[in-house]
């Protein structure tokens, strides 16, 4: 199994030596940026065999692990495999996200229908893995795009992390809703005081509404919850007109 990568490996290695050696400088950078994404693959062949349970964590630090060595790569070299890590760390953010919202949807669920407290959830015994996946692919992100994104990579993991919250473990209840909702008036607070420019302003307002909204859902459960959660959010709204 720890070998299991390595045919589709080697490869994508014989395509990049045929370029290297009679192709063109596109057909060059087009072979080193396909083995990129080949290799991420090969690493993450034996824990899908061996440690399948660990497989999220896992993209998220071959992500990574991939953008910090394509970053160290000289410029000249580094255009094809830095776009090659680009499509592995944007795979990652996606499979991050998309788990973060299922967790988000799972909590939904499980107080409906309202108030009448909260039901029992699957066990997600990966559900751990989600905002630390998330905040890994960000970093591998901002590693490799211009420094203008890296308000929105650093908003929109802050909102994908604090939605997946729901699945670390046996938390307590209350602190779901408590987390969307300080997390979610922050970012509003931080798009009407220092987001710059305007779609970091967007991209955190749209984020902030979405964790407040998701607060309020969760809070469902218990009507003395919505109730509190209702008077928070009056006070998140006056303090963010206030600073608008």
């Amino acid at each position: 199994p720890l070998l299991a990568g390595g045919p589709l490996l080697l490869v994508s290695l014989a395509l990049l030596g045929a370029a290297l050696v009679a192709g063109g400088r596109l057909f060059r950078a087009a072979a080193a940026g396909a083995l990129v994404p080949v290799l991420g693959l090969a690493l993450l062949r034996p824990v899908a065999e061996l440690r399948s349970g660990l497989l999220t964590l896992a993209t998220a630090l071959v992500a990574l692990a991939l953008a910090g060595a394509v970053r160290a790569l000289p410029r000249r070299v580094g255009t094809g495999p830095r776009a090659g890590a680009l499509v592995v760390a944007v795979g990652a953010a996606q499979v991050g996200a998309l788990l973060a919202v299922l967790l988000g949807a799972v909590a939904v669920g499980r107080v409906l229908p309202p108030w009448s407290g909260v039901g029992p959830g699957p066990h997600l015994p990966w559900g751990w893995q989600v905002p630390v996946a998330v905040a890994l692919a960000a970093v591998a992100l901002a590693a490799l795009l211009p420094r203008v994104a890296w308000p929105v990579i650093g908003v929109v993991a802050v909102a994908f992390a604090t939605l997946g919250v729901s699945g670390v473990g046996p938390l307590p209840w209350p602190a779901v809703p408590a987390a969307g909702l300080v997390v979610g008036a922050g970012l509003l607070l931080f798009a009407v005081t220092r987001a710059r420019p305007w779609w970091g302003v967007l991209a955190a307002a749209v984020a902030g509404a979405a964790l407040v909204g998701h607060a309020l859902l969760v809070g469902l459960a218990y009507p003395a919850g919505v109730a509190a959660l209702l008077g928070a959010v009056v006070l998140a709204g006056l303090a963010v007109a206030a600073l608008a």
